[in-house]
C-alpha cells in the first residue's frame, strides 16, 4: 500500500513538472503606427499588401540574414475599432522596443509567445489588428553555369 501511495505521489509530481515546463508565457504587445503623424523623412515603416496579407516592415536590417522585422495579418481582417480614450488605456511600446522583441523572437532567445497588436488611425478612431512576426529566412544563392569548350567558340565556315 505504501509503495502504491509513493508511486502515485511521484507520478503526480512528475506530471506537474512536465506540464509546467511546456506552458509558455504570453506577452501582449501594442504598437501604434501613425505614419500620417510622422514626418516623411523620419518614417521607418514600409506598409504594403502582398497577396492576402497586409505587411508592416520596419526599415531596419537588424535581424538575422540582414532581414527587416516584419509583421502581418490576413486580409480582409476587420480589426476592432477603438476610440482615443480606449487607446490611452493601452500600454504602447516604442519602435525600438518592438525591434528588440522581434530580434528575441527571430533569434529564438525568448521562450514564450508574443501577441502583437498593431493599432492604426482610422476615420472613426483607431483599428486594432492582431499580427504575427515573419521569421526571416536565409537567401540561398544558386550557381548557374555552363561549360563552354574552346572548340565551340570557333565559327563554322560554310
Amino acid at each position: 500500500m505504501n509503495k502504491l501511495l509513493v508511486l502515485s505521489i511521484s507520478l503526480l509530481i512528475f506530471s506537474t513538472t512536465v506540464n509546467a515546463q511546456t506552458s509558455k508565457k504570453t506577452d501582449y504587445i501594442y504598437c501604434l503606427i501613425d505614419t500620417a503623424g510622422t514626418p516623411e523623412n523620419a518614417r521607418m515603416w514600409n506598409i504594403g499588401i502582398e497577396g492576402p496579407f497586409k505587411c508592416f516592415a520596419i526599415e531596419c536590417p537588424c535581424l538575422e540574414y540582414g532581414r527587416e522585422p516584419t509583421l502581418f495579418y490576413r486580409l480582409p481582417m476587420q480589426g476592432q475599432i477603438i476610440t482615443r480614450e480606449q487607446l490611452n488605456k493601452f500600454h504602447l511600446i516604442s519602435l525600438v522596443e518592438l525591434i528588440k522583441k522581434a530580434k528575441q523572437v527571430t533569434d529564438k532567445k525568448y521562450d514564450g509567445d508574443y501577441v502583437v497588436y498593431i493599432i492604426e488611425p482610422d476615420a472613426s478612431g483607431y483599428i486594432v489588428h492582431e499580427t504575427q512576426f515573419i521569421t526571416p529566412i536565409k537567401d540561398e544563392a544558386t550557381l548557374d553555369y555552363s561549360i563552354v569548350h574552346p572548340d565551340s567558340l570557333k565559327l563554322k565556315k560554310h
